[in-house]
């Protein structure tokens, strides 16, 4: 006939792209390319403990204190494969250090405790690291207020672990509020020994007249006071 047959368009293959693909994956229509992001890295952060010293004494001393929850330590904490933790130096100049984990010098390893895992990166840390040295120098060491437990108790916090378990804090905390204590006892001791002092030295009655004692006690006394009673002079 002569009516002219209309020819069906191809259908595209399979492969080819749709309108306003870039031979990207998209997502819903309209939204453009899929972003897949990486993982967030948590690095673990894991606190070795040392039995102080490498005595057999401490040894057997630190088993029987940790049935009460406490002890005699040393510890450090390891982080992107190196173990760091703060010692007293005769010299000036930072007392933190690092060492191979599990293998201080001078301390009988004991355990290993997780303390948690840390977003910051190896970066990050070696920041940290920094900074503790400058705020750590091994002149202020104190075996009871500013050591090595206390020193990794400030680095799992500024790694944003948390804390360290007490029963490696709480023996130090114990000696050092005896410290304190004996500390303020001896300054209230001094100070009373100084006022009663002043007292008796400053010219006073017992200067001028000898018949007038303030009482004081013997050993507080500065000089030999004579005393006039019954007629009779005793040399106090």
């Amino acid at each position: 006939s002569g009516h002219q047959r209309h020819r069906r368009p191809s259908p595209l293959p399979s492969s080819a792209p749709a309108m306003g693909a870039c031979g990207s994956k998209t997502g819903s229509a309209g939204r453009g390319p899929v972003v897949m992001l990486p993982k967030s890295h948590l690095e673990p952060v894991t606190l070795h403990i040392y039995d102080v010293g490498t005595s057999q004494e401490v040894q057997a001393l630190n088993r029987v204190l940790r049935v009460i929850g406490t002890g005699v330590f040393h510890c450090g904490v390891e982080v992107y494969g190196r173990e760091w933790s703060y010692r007293g130096t005769p010299h000036a100049g930072t007392g933190v250090f690092s060492c191979q984990p599990r293998c201080c010098g001078g301390h009988n390893y004991c355990q290993s405790v997780g303390v948690g895992a840390t977003k910051m990166s190896e970066l990050e840390v070696e920041r940290i690291v920094q900074c503790l040295e400058r705020d750590w120098p091994g002149s202020m060491y104190d075996l009871l207020k500013h050591n090595c437990c206390n020193f990794s108790d400030k680095f799992c916090r500024c790694l944003d672990v948390g804390a360290v378990p007490d029963w490696v804090m709480n023996l130090a905390g114990a000696g050092a509020a005896l410290a304190d204590t004996g500390e303020q006892l001896a300054t209230y001791r001094r100070s009373m020994s100084r006022s009663l002092g002043k007292v008796v030295a400053e010219p006073g009655c017992c200067r001028r007249d000898d018949t007038a004692c303030l009482g004081c006690s013997l050993e507080m006394c500065p000089r030999t006071t004579t005393i006039l009673a019954s007629e009779k002079t005793y040399k106090l």
